[in-house]
């Protein structure tokens, strides 16, 4: 089962083993794919000891793909996604058109290229120039592993190969209770009256003014998202961040939390009384 909370924990991870080990990833294609590439297709659904989903050296009329990724619901005769992987900064211009070539003469739909931390999928079935037919593209060093696990979920081993998720694969598991001096973890689905309350608690027990991003980023550590939670809104930031900003929002004008110097907040008397439960509800909600 593909868990989206276990993907994120492994992109931390991957993150420090490249930062730690780059020297050698930058000399040595094979130690990425070891490494990192094999860790994170299998963290996608992918059995990489299947010769039904994965084939390593797919051989093509001009060459070998590193990597052949089959999903019979979507091409029963053939790879859906081409895999090719280069050693650490080492990705070019070359590498795609390779690779793309290897796709068409397959009839390959996708390929994806990447050098261990950036990573690129391209739909070869779109008719324009070969550099706009990138669909999603991704860093494990610059970007927020709950991005990345987003957008990888677009390889992930599922008939939504090669596009966003749209639809509920994934449930919310409560974690376990948080020690006395932190938030308690709920039970509850992440909606906003339960980012509400989570928000009030961090700052009941930070003992400083948080800034916005902090708060959000202890949001994220405390609840279990669902895919939809990931999906992006107009704004572009992922649903659930744009839902933990507008409760800040709320919570100010409600007089819950206030504004200590640029971009820092702190809990107020009224946000601890709404928080212990000594007044009725108000309409400070979102």
């Amino acid at each position: 089962m593909i868990d989206i909370n276990n993907i994120a924990e492994l992109v931390e991870n991957l993150k420090k083993k490249i930062n730690t080990y780059h020297g050698k990833f930058a000399e040595n294609e094979m130690l990425v794919r070891y490494a990192v590439v094999d860790p994170l297709l299998r963290a996608l659904g992918w059995e990489l000891d299947n010769p039904e989903q994965v084939i390593p050296e797919y051989k093509t009329e001009r060459g070998r793909a590193d990597y052949a990724l089959f999903i019979k619901e979507k091409n029963p005769h053939g790879p859906v996604a081409f895999i090719e992987v280069k050693a650490w900064r080492k990705l070019d211009d070359e590498a795609l058109r390779q690779t793309a070539t290897y796709a068409v003469d397959e009839g390959v739909n996708y390929i994806v290229i990447t050098d261990g931390d950036q990573w690129a999928l391209y739909d070869m079935y779109k008719n324009i120039p070969l550099k706009d037919k990138k669909v999603l593209s991704w860093s494990l060093l610059d970007d927020d592993p709950f991005e990345v696990t987003f957008k990888a979920l677009s390889i992930a081993n599922t008939r939504k190969f090669g596009i966003k998720p749209s639809e509920p694969l994934f449930t919310i598991v409560p974690k376990p209770e948080m020690e006395e001096t932190k938030p308690k973890e709920t039970k509850e689905a992440f909606t906003r009256k339960t980012v509400q309350k989570l928000i009030l608690e961090i700052l009941a027990n930070s003992g400083k003014p948080l800034t916005r991003k902090e708060i959000v980023e202890q949001v994220r550590e405390h609840v279990k998202l669902t895919e939809k939670d990931l999906e992006p809104v107009k704004s572009g930031l992922p649903r659930w961040e744009a839902n933990v900003r507008w409760v800040l929002t709320g919570l100010a004008k409600g007089g819950l939390i206030e504004s200590q110097g640029k971009n820092k907040w702190i809990i107020t008397e009224k946000g601890r009384a709404f928080l212990g439960g000594k007044q009725e509800k108000n309409n400070t909600e979102p």
